[in-house]
């Protein structure tokens, strides 16, 4: 998180100087963003210590769909499509032998707040609800079977964009979704619910 704080204030520092006149600061109407990003899974569980968080996935490629419809200057509504690339169990134990294997992908609808400061930069947040698959491969010659599930989760995010010209736009942001207890594939997994965080950089194309 504090790399996305970082990254995300350096681009802000650099796209301070105006790119449009106060004229085209109106940016109603529908828009697609397309983007990549590093994607970590976790499959979070209590146990007689307090919380436990199990980390099945090393932080790898992500990529990002999304289209959305701009309703004012500080409102937008967007559906997205994300997915990992690829996962596996981070284990020092389990070096140089076959591991197990967690990858997810999500498909959700979102409001966002969006704050201008000035002409070219914009912050908001993000909040809405989706579906979050986990799909859970175990190592090979292990007993356990593959296990895929699909439930509901909240979304929330927050994240900056960059207006590089009348329609184009960079993005960059930070989002998260956890389903609620007793999901499979994180029961497979040892844990009871599966976590998902994403940190993402787009570019956004107004039509």
């Amino acid at each position: 998180m504090k790399y996305f704080i970082t990254f995300t204030a350096a681009l802000t520092l650099a796209a301070a100087a105006p790119l449009a006149s106060a004229a085209d600061l109106d940016r109603e109407g529908v828009y697609g963003v397309v983007g990549i990003g590093k994607s970590d899974i976790f499959a979070p569980a209590k146990n007689g210590q307090g919380t436990r968080k199990q980390k099945l996935k090393d932080g790898r490629f992500a990529y990002t769909l999304g289209a959305g419809y701009r309703l004012n200057n500080n409102l937008a509504l967007e559906a997205d499509f994300s997915s990992q690339l690829g996962g596996r169990k981070s284990s020092k134990k389990n070096a140089g032998r076959a591991k197990d294997m967690m990858t997810g992908r999500a498909l959700s609808v979102s409001a966002l707040g969006i704050l201008p400061l000035g002409e070219s930069v914009e912050l908001y947040g993000r909040a809405g609800l989706g579906y979050l698959q986990g799909k859970y491969s175990p190592a090979a010659g292990s007993d356990a079977r593959r296990t895929r599930s699909t439930a509901l989760a909240p979304v929330y995010g927050v994240g900056a964009n960059f207006h590089v010209s009348k329609n184009s736009f960079l993005r960059t942001e930070w989002t998260t979704m956890k389903t609620r207890s007793g999901n499979k594939a994180a029961q497979a997994a040892g844990g009871n619910r599966l976590h998902n965080r994403q940190i993402n950089i787009a570019y956004g194309y107004n039509f």
